[in-house]
């Protein structure tokens, strides 16, 4: 019988605690991973909210300020509160419309070009835009159209920059 030489081939073993930390290592990266991506999709989506908020806001601005621009109706606290910004542009406001009152002409060299005052709601708790108006006016709640000029008044002796309405329409409600 002749002897047969057997050639083994290498082998490689690997101990059990290598590869068990292995698979620990590769769990620990999977884990980060997927909570990494948990963290990320958690922010976009907190950022989109955030976005679709602004863009809310941003589209109701939008369509104040084109109605505001376009003559549409507006808020009368809007013309209030920047009222530069309206000058020669038509406008459309609800509010109280009232008698200027007699005695606030005593602070006038010459009295002012309006005898009417639009108030948000029922005078005499909060403050009006003056109103020219030359038709006789409900003393009610009514819509105006019409164009916000400026003026420069004189009260006691000082120049002072004035602004007001002047009615095209006046419109009981």
């Amino acid at each position: 019988m002749t002897q047969q030489t057997r050639v083994l081939s290498p082998k490689k073993v690997v101990r059990r605690s290598v590869a068990i930390a292995l698979a620990i290592i590769c769990l620990v990266v999977v884990a980060g991973s997927v909570a990494a991506f948990a963290y990320y999709m958690h922010t976009i989506s907190d950022k989109d909210n955030t976005i679709s908020s602004l863009n809310s806001q941003i589209a109701n601005l939008q369509n104040q300020m084109n109605s505001f621009v376009n003559g549409t109706e507006t808020s009368l606290g809007i013309i209030q509160s920047n009222p530069s910004a309206s000058v020669n542009k038509t406008v459309v406001v609800q509010g109280f419309l009232a008698r200027l009152p007699a005695d606030a002409y005593f602070l006038w060299v010459t009295p002012p070009p309006w005898k009417y005052v639009l108030y948000p709601r029922s005078p005499p708790d909060q403050w009006g835009f003056p109103v020219v108006w030359n038709g006789t006016p409900p003393n009610s709640y009514v819509q105006i159209q019409g164009v916000v000029r400026q003026v420069i008044g004189n009260e006691n002796g000082t120049d002072i920059t004035l602004f007001y309405i002047e009615a095209e329409t006046v419109e009981p409600i």
